[in-house]
């Protein structure tokens, strides 16, 4: 009987590495952009029974059995369903989502510089191509990214460097009026 029944942490380990799964694949579904709202619904779920399950365990431990990284990927799970829910109810401002993607592909650049191109970003983002420099360009002025290396034209894309450090700054130029243009 005593086999059967899990003892508390081991309901804490198990549910964390299902949950640090879990945001791993929302983080890579989002910044690939949510093309169908199903999906996303679909994701909407699934991040709300991981909470609640986590939510329960919470309950049922002594606060010393919840180490700050259980904590910390509760505050992510949290903070991935407010947009995912963002981008269901057509929320998210290209701007926004142009700063997520820059800081993904930061995240994933070997030697800290990445590939951008104007016209990638504005498929991406569904704007014109105009407008992707423009978003660009707002980056550049505000400290965001710095650009390390040209386009060729037909040939690559200009490479970036990301700068921005996730500070209250930073999300407060970024979220005013769901854009990093004031």
């Amino acid at each position: 009987m005593g086999e059967l029944l899990m003892t508390i942490e081991h309901r804490i380990s198990d549910l964390f590495v299902n949950a640090t799964e879990v945001a791993k694949l929302c983080d890579r579904e989002l910044s690939r952009r949510v093309v169908y709202l199903n999906r996303a619904a679909v994701s909407v779920n699934i991040l709300s029974q991981t909470l609640g399950a986590m939510e329960t365990l919470e309950r049922e431990a002594a606060p010393n059995d919840l180490s700050e990284d259980w904590k910390s990927l509760r505050i992510r799970l949290r903070i991935l369903k407010a947009r995912f829910q963002a981008v269901i109810a057509g929320a998210v401002a290209p701007q926004q989502e142009a700063f997520y993607l820059f800081r993904s592909f930061s995240s994933f650049a070997k030697d800290g510089d990445f590939p951008i191109g104007q016209s990638s970003l504005s498929d991406r983002l569904s704007i014109t191509q105009r407008g992707a420099g423009y978003v660009i360009s707002r980056f550049l002025e505000l400290g965001i990214v710095r650009k390390v290396a040209p386009a060729k034209i037909n040939a690559w894309p200009a490479c970036y460097r990301w700068l921005a450090k996730e500070t209250d700054a930073t999300k407060r130029a970024c979220n005013r009026s769901g854009s990093a243009t004031e």
